[in-house]
């Protein structure tokens, strides 16, 4: 009975091991299978992301992409290599993902409707590529989103009334596309947006500005800091050559006391010679006096 009791826990034991294996290597296949397709559909040079081979099992050992502990792959950075391909609608699978960068490349085509599947999705930046088509009305479904860059692209049509319903949208820039309309005026209450460089209802023929004064707060912040950094150094110069003056001053003080000191110790020197010669003859006077009388009575 107790072989039997030992045989089933030995048994259960083995069947997890198999199915924590199984379900690793499922998820390593799916999520590398999408990877590998951003890959190929973007069109990486050569030189660019080789580590990222189906050979591979786990791709949370490939370059610019970060796993949770669990495995899940939860960011994927590909800013500025050079791509020129386009993006596939593949990428949708990966619920876990909550950073997607792909700003700085010159991806082109139009932004599938399935990365609306990205429901853990925090930041999506395709800022600066070749991007055309519509904003897809399905980026209104990721409500975790809080940053969206979709500036500098060729980018048509509207900006989707869904993506007022994103409420934790903290800053959504749709600057220099070729977008029109009215921009849903939710979205003029997000902490940080920018609508310029487009044909949209805002600025001089609207009551809401096309960019929002965040938008600047890195430019005057730079200039705070050059500020800072010039009163800081008028200061620093200020206190030096306060110090040298402090120094040369003392210096010079000093250098009086010593003279007056010499002097008056030169005076007294002087002073006392003359009280002696004085004394000296006043004591040759008086003997010369006595010796008068004694020699003249």
């Amino acid at each position: 009975m107790i072989r039997r009791v030992g045989g089933l826990k030995m048994g259960l034991l083995f069947t997890a091991l198999l199915l924590a294996c199984f379900h690793s290597i499922v998820l390593s296949d799916f999520q590398g299978d999408a990877l590998y397709a951003l890959k190929t559909s973007i069109g990486a040079p050569a030189n660019q992301l080789t580590d990222w081979n189906t050979n591979l099992v786990n791709p949370c050992t490939w370059s610019n992409v970060f796993c949770d502990n669990n495995y899940f792959v939860t960011s994927v950075t590909l800013s500025g290599m050079n791509c020129s391909g386009h993006l596939t609608p593949k990428i949708g699978v990966l619920k876990t993902l909550n950073t997607l960068t792909l700003k700085g490349n010159g991806i082109n085509g139009e932004i599938p409707k399935e990365f609306g599947n990205l429901s853990n999705l925090t930041s999506l930046d395709l800022e600066n590529n070749h991007l055309s088509g519509e904003i897809p009305s399905s980026l209104g479904d990721l409500k975790k989103l809080q940053f969206l860059t979709l500036s500098q692209n060729n980018l048509t049509g509207v900006v989707p009334e869904s993506l007022s319903a994103l409420q934790d949208l903290i800053s959504i820039l749709l600057d220099s596309n070729n977008l029109s309309g009215q921009v849903p005026e939710n979205l003029f209450q997000t902490s940080k947006y920018n609508f310029s460089g487009n044909q949209l209802t805002c600025g001089e023929n609207s009551l809401n500005r096309c960019e929002s004064d965040s938008t600047n707060s890195g430019t005057s912040h730079k200039s705070k800091i050059g500020v800072i950094i010039g009163i800081v150094g008028a200061l620093a110069v200020v206190i030096l050559l306060g110090g040298c003056f402090l120094f040369v001053y003392k210096g010079r003080q000093k250098g009086y006391k010593r003279e007056v000191f010499v002097d008056v110790a030169g005076l007294s020197h002087i002073l006392a010679h003359r009280r002696y010669m004085s004394d000296m003859l006043q004591s040759l006077i008086l003997y010369h006096h006595k010796n008068y009388r004694v020699t003249n009575p």
